[in-house]
């Protein structure tokens, strides 16, 4: 999940180019995302139990975290 990589960002980070790299699971059902900073994979991890609700809203705050910095 694309979201989880950006909730394990911070703010600053995210000042940085970020790519989003799709990638096809293994039917037309399923899309996976990497994502990259720089030349670095953001790796989040998560399981059964992970509250994906509280992680997108994680990872909207970071992003909205950035559009409040000054610049």
């Amino acid at each position: 999940m694309p979201f989880a990589s950006v909730a394990a960002l911070t703010p600053q980070q995210l000042l940085q180019p970020v790519t989003i790299q799709p990638s096809p699971g293994d039917d037309e059902s399923v899309l996976f995302c990497r994502v990259w900073l720089g030349n670095e994979q953001i790796k989040a991890g998560y399981d059964d139990a992970t509250d994906w609700r509280t992680t997108a809203h994680h990872a909207i705050a970071v992003v909205k975290a950035v559009r409040e910095m000054p610049f």
